[in-house]
């Protein structure tokens, strides 16, 4: 059994890597905007995109969705769209014509989780992205239907900046050109990672070109939050960072499996209680001891699949799940375990770890039962414990004294 164990470790480590973007949570917190003006020619609706911040306070969206003005407008609503049968009234807690972004506050607070952002430093060109929004062109006549969020891949083409003299997109404002594929409705809509995570808020395409699309990125929106008192999760590492391409990893787990089945057949006892060494080689990055420290940071199972196993840990987050396209640390077939269920790693500057939930279903908890809100982080000394969805996927952190010795 303990052999079968080490093989099952090795090649799920060996086999982490990005995978299918969470596309539920994406469309969670995505909503519909419309915007009904009402002038003396008449009544007009206009339909954009946002999407959820500030723990389901507030929805940004495009300054051009809700806010340009209307020439002879008497009034305008703004409505959010939280089902066929609830819409809830908004109004604007803040505007740059500039930027061409808003952020609207509803009168109720919206049951949807809220985004978190990766910013520019931690995106790339050709990155893949993902848009999600209410494009027009896509409007079935069924309202359920018309609720749905839509979604379109693509790539990041280029980081630009629009022309001073551009009054649609913001002068001087900081863009990510896009392949995705969007329209009309889109607008105001998040642009995703792999991860989730919101890097950019579409704002215009092309009209001469194709797959030919401008997006917001979201450091001009997040250096507005801090003045308005509204709070953000923001990424500190890109996704899916660090470790071997997927190919090397399972040509290298492979070998490394099938050694460690002809040294276990041999000496049982040893290679069992050390196959946390052996897994050294696979992440040289992953285990690199920290610079200012002579100790060595452990993560130590408690309970559950990993019991008894110790893994070095370095600056680099380790995400723990059940997937292994998605997690660096899989747990197969355990209750209660999302795919991508949380991250942890070691702080050199503090020696502390920081544990971040990745909006996982069922939580993860500190050893008091206290849970972390979904999405967020929390800082862990040595010592500490924490689990995944039940005490059954128990973990401890600690330091090795002993590292560094002659």
């Amino acid at each position: 059994m303990n052999v079968i164990r080490v093989c099952l470790l090795v090649l799920a480590l060996g086999a982490a890597a990005r995978g299918e973007a969470p596309f539920e949570r994406m469309k969670q917190q995505t909503v519909l905007i419309k915007v009904v003006i009402q002038t003396n020619a008449g009544v007009s609706v206009s339909v954009g995109s946002g999407f959820v911040i500030g723990d389901g306070r507030y929805v940004v969206t495009n300054f051009h969705v809700c806010c340009q003005p209307v020439r002879g407008e008497i009034r305008r609503t703004i409505v959010i769209h939280e089902s066929a049968s609830l819409t809830i009234t908004a109004s604007v807690k803040w505007r740059s014509k500039l930027k061409d972004l808003s952020i609207l506050e509803p009168e109720e607070r919206l049951d949807r989780p809220a985004v978190s952002f990766a910013p520019r430093s931690l995106c790339r060109d050709g990155q893949d992205v993902y848009a999600v929004g209410f494009p027009g062109a896509a409007n079935l006549g069924d309202e359920e239907s018309n609720l749905i969020p839509k979604i379109t891949d693509g790539i990041i083409s280029a980081m630009v900046r629009a022309p001073d003299a551009d009054a649609i997109l913001g002068g001087g404002t900081r863009l990510y050109q896009t392949t995705n594929g969007i329209n009309p409705g889109n607008s105001g809509g998040p642009i995703f990672d792999e991860c989730g995570r919101v890097v950019a808020v579409v704002s215009a395409k092309s009209r001469i070109g194709d797959a030919i699309a401008w997006a917001i990125q979201v450091d001009e929106l997040l250096e507005e939050l801090p003045a308005l008192d509204i709070s953000a999760s923001v990424a500190s590492s890109s996704c899916g960072a660090g470790g071997l391409g997927l190919p090397m990893q399972l040509l290298v787990a492979a070998a490394l499996a099938a050694a460690v089945l002809v040294a276990f057949l041999r000496y049982p006892g040893p290679i069992a209680q050390s196959a946390g060494t052996l897994l050294a080689g696979l992440f040289p990055s992953r285990n690199k001891p920290p610079s200012s420290s002579r100790e060595k940071p452990i993560l130590r199972g408690i309970e559950g699949y990993y019991a008894g196993t110790e893994l070095e840990m370095d600056s680099l987050t380790w995400w723990l799940g059940r997937d292994s396209r998605v997690s660096d640390l899989v747990i197969p077939d355990a209750e209660g375990v999302s795919k991508r269920h949380c991250g942890i790693r070691f702080d050199e500057k503090t020696g502390n770890f920081i544990l971040e939930d990745a909006w996982s279903t069922n939580g993860t908890f500190l050893a008091d039962g206290e849970r972390i809100p979904a999405g967020e982080a929390r800082t862990l000394r040595p010592g500490d414990r924490f689990f995944l969805a039940t005490p059954g996927q128990l973990f401890e952190l600690r330091m090795d004294k002993e590292y560094g010795k002659p």
